[in-house]
């Protein structure tokens, strides 16, 4: 006899960009949520996820050499009006065990309390490093200053620069880190000619043009990956990097493919039958599961056995939960793929084209039902920052 366990909704979070869940108390002066939160070294802002007595927070750090995850100073903390909370600015919180987690406790007005357990995660900053160009394959809609008038848009591959475009090819660039700021990076990057010691050129060879008369096109894209040294600069909130030399930038963004985000992870929302250990495993970061980056491009997606799939990110605490087979379909909205649901069995089975296609139908519902508790909790939150910001004013 199979044995199901848990239809288990995850909500897509974009980290650098606060999602808050909070829930409506029953009374008056009851509220005890954790509207804010800074700590040294923090990137971004934290991301807030409340659903009943389950609240957490997680906020990420660049790591640095002799880091303290013993004495994690708070720089700032904004909870709900008339609340307090366990810690202040300047008090410190103490992430060296080894869930990388804290604890802050808010009160709320009438005395009733709830734990708020604050997750410390590192950001790792993959694009430094040596990387060495491979391809070349441009999409551009820019408007250049200095070099033409208007607009240009165009899509290009390689082929299109003939052999011009060949010394590019093995070109190798540098990016090392400089400064640290809550919502920006910046650094040097160096682009250094390959093993030929040449830069290939722009020159475009299409129709009309050809070989022997190319279309000298280096003054509108040789900025967008300049020879030579450039500095950069990553603002965090939008995941784009601006090239900067001799006045002239370009600007480059990270993320896959229709989601530009440098953080992607899944919280779980709701779930059925799991443990309270399963559900502590951690996010689910979208780059590290290959399983959820292929549900968020719209398909349900099932796996025979999670235990032993690389595809599924924690395998042993699969194996330790006693899951088994997983059934997982897109919760979308409007187009937008805002989080996805599973099922799980705890017997190895395939999941039928109707079991599918059921997964889908209650996914699509699901989706309508959350999206419009967002936006009721969103509205509720900005009631809630509004009423603190305001009595900070009057309170000076």
């Amino acid at each position: 006899m199979k044995k199901y366990l848990i239809p288990t909704a995850l909500l897509l979070v974009t980290a650098l960009s606060s999602c808050t869940k909070t829930i409506d108390e029953d009374l008056s002066g009851n509220e005890r949520s954790l509207l804010e939160l800074r700590v040294e070294g923090q990137m971004g802002t934290a991301i807030i996820d409340r659903d009943g007595s389950r609240a957490t927070a997680t906020v990420y750090i660049l790591e640095t050499p002799g880091f303290a995850y013993d004495r994690v100073p708070v720089k700032g903390i904004v909870v709900s009006e008339g609340a307090s909370a366990s810690v202040g600015n300047g008090d410190v919180l103490n992430f060296s065990n080894p869930e990388r987690r804290a604890r802050i406790t808010v009160t709320s007005r009438s005395g009733h309390r709830l734990d708020w357990w604050i997750y410390l995660e590192t950001y790792d900053p993959f694009f430094l490093g040596t990387w060495r160009i491979v391809d070349v394959k441009l999409a551009c809609n820019q408007r250049v200053s200095g070099v033409g008038d208007g607009a240009w848009t165009t899509q290009l591959s390689s082929g299109e620069f003939g052999t011009y475009g060949l010394p590019e090819y093995d070109d190798r660039v540098t990016i090392t880190l400089g400064e640290i700021s809550d919502n920006e990076l910046t650094g040097t990057l160096v682009h250094s000619a390959g093993d030929d010691g040449a830069y290939g050129n722009f020159w475009g060879v299409y129709a009309p043009y050809s070989v022997e008369a190319p279309l000298d096109m280096n003054p509108r894209l040789r900025h967008l990956l300049p020879p030579g040294e450039s500095q950069w600069t990553l603002d965090l909130t939008t995941n784009q990097m601006k090239i900067t030399q001799n006045n002239v930038s370009s600007t480059m963004i990270f993320g896959t493919e229709g989601n530009n985000r440098l953080f992607r992870f899944l919280l779980p929302s709701a779930a059925y039958g799991l443990s309270a250990t399963y559900m502590r495993k951690g996010p689910v970061e979208v780059k590290r599961s290959g399983l959820d980056s292929e549900v968020l491009s719209g398909k349900a997606i099932h796996l025979k056995d999670a235990t032993s799939d690389g595809r599924f990110q924690y395998p042993e605490s699969a194996k330790a939960e006693g899951l088994v087979s997983v059934l997982s379909a897109p919760l979308s909205v409007g187009g937008k793929v805002i989080g996805l649901i599973r099922v799980y069995s705890s017997e190895e089975r395939e999941f039928s084209a109707d079991e599918d296609s059921f997964m889908m139908a209650v996914a699509a519902i699901s989706a309508v039902a959350i999206e419009n508790a967002r936006l009721h909790a969103a509205l509720r939150n900005n009631y809630e920052l509004m009423a603190k910001h305001a009595y900070s004013v009057y309170e000076d």
